[in-house]
């Protein structure tokens, strides 16, 4: 073997022994995994449950279930990994709506189940992380009653409770000028497509409430190109993201209107 040769093989070597060790070291160490509840209509973060926690509802009840992958750093963010879900024992009292695409899952509760039946969503975290196996998996139990309410779990508190009206976040809009169909956001959002103003690759121009940043990406779970505001932009294709290009976004906001 020449001197040639020996070149390039020496420097893969050193080059692998150089990144793979950081790139581990940079990746957070999950410690447990929640199962977060949001109001399709308000968006609002209802509750947290861990694992065999119930999910209590009311027939007519809809919310979307979204797992959050919480790391050991508290100076970390928190992750939103994609999962699957599946329902057993529905007896027609609820059904779900499982798209893996998304990550996330919406219950419907429609009546209560016979007194014999509880019915129950497994969950299955579908992508890898350095957490324990036993975190991969789990079930959350579904209690439909006349007079019940999504209830969050005492610990860790509800991150977002029901948002008031004077609570500052920032908006999108579908066309330049803050025209067209809009949609407004309080806290992240990894996946514009589950929204039902403003999709993927729709937003054209956003307005930023004082006192709040927001971090927009040309792709999901935060990636690819980004731009931070911290002002209202008319034309999004004035920004590093570009028009009809955001897919993700990251919002700050420490005070009030």
């Amino acid at each position: 073997m020449n001197l040639r040769t020996l070149r390039p093989i020496g420097l893969l070597a050193l080059a692998l022994g150089f990144f793979t060790p950081q790139a581990q070291a940079q990746e957070p160490i999950i410690q447990e995994i929640l199962v977060s509840v949001q109001d399709t209509n308000s968006k609002a973060i209802i509750a947290e449950l861990r694992d065999g926690d119930t999910l209590r509802l009311r027939p007519g009840d809809r919310v979307r279930l979204r797992l959050v992958a919480v790391p050991q750093n508290q100076n970390r963010s928190r992750h939103y990994p994609e999962g699957s879900y599946e329902l057993q024992n529905p007896a027609g009292s609820v059904s779900l709506d499982n798209n893996p695409e998304r990550g996330s899952a919406v219950v419907t509760a429609h009546r209560q189940p016979n007194r014999n039946v509880t019915p129950l969503i497994r969950y299955v975290v579908t992508r890898k992380m350095r957490m324990d196996q036993r975190l991969y998996r789990g079930t959350l139990y579904v209690s439909v009653e006349n007079n019940a309410t999504v209830q969050p779990t005492p610990q860790p508190p509800v991150v977002q409770p029901p948002r008031p009206e004077d609570l500052p976040g920032i908006t999108l809009f579908e066309h330049q000028d803050f025209r067209g169909r809009s949609e407004t956001f309080y806290t992240d959002d990894n996946r514009l497509n589950d929204n039902s103003g403003v999709r993927q690759d729709m937003a054209s121009s956003v307005r930023v409430d004082p006192g709040c940043r927001v971090v927009l990406y040309e792709h999901p779970d935060y990636d690819g190109r980004a731009a931070v505001l911290t002002e209202d932009e008319v034309d999004l294709s004035r920004t590093r993201v570009g028009n009809d290009s955001v897919s993700s976004l990251e919002v700050r906001c420490d005070s009030r209107r």
